[in-house]
C-alpha cells in the first residue's frame, strides 16, 4: 500500500490482539480511544483510516467521535462488502 500511494503505512494491534495491552474492556469505543490516544501522540492530527472488519467498525467509531455536528461524519468514506454481507446493504 505505501509503495502505490506514497504515503506512509502504519498498522495497529488493537487491544487484546497481537503484541498490543490487554485489558478486560473490551469495545469500540476503547478501542477508539487507545487509536486516537496513538495518532496523538504520534502528531497525526489527520489521516486516511483503514480497516478491516473489527478495525473497520473501531475507525468508524473514531470517525463518528470526531465529527463535527449531532455525530454525523460528513468526509468522504468507502465500504467494501460481500455479496452476502450482513453489515453492507
Amino acid at each position: 500500500m505505501a509503495r502505490q500511494t506514497g504515503r506512509k503505512v502504519l498498522t495497529v494491534d488493537a487491544r487484546n490482539h497481537g503484541e498490543s495491552t490487554h485489558s478486560s474492556e473490551m469495545s469500540y469505543e476503547a478501542m477508539s480511544a487507545d487509536l486516537q490516544a496513538l495518532l496523538s501522540q504520534l502528531g497525526l492530527p489527520r489521516c486516511v483510516l483503514i480497516g478491516h472488519s473489527m478495525g473497520g467498525k473501531t475507525a468508524m467509531t473514531l470517525a463518528l467521535q470526531k465529527a463535527s455536528g449531532p455525530g454525523t461524519y460528513s468526509g468522504p468514506t468507502l465500504f467494501l462488502g460481500g455479496s452476502n454481507s450482513q453489515f453492507i446493504r
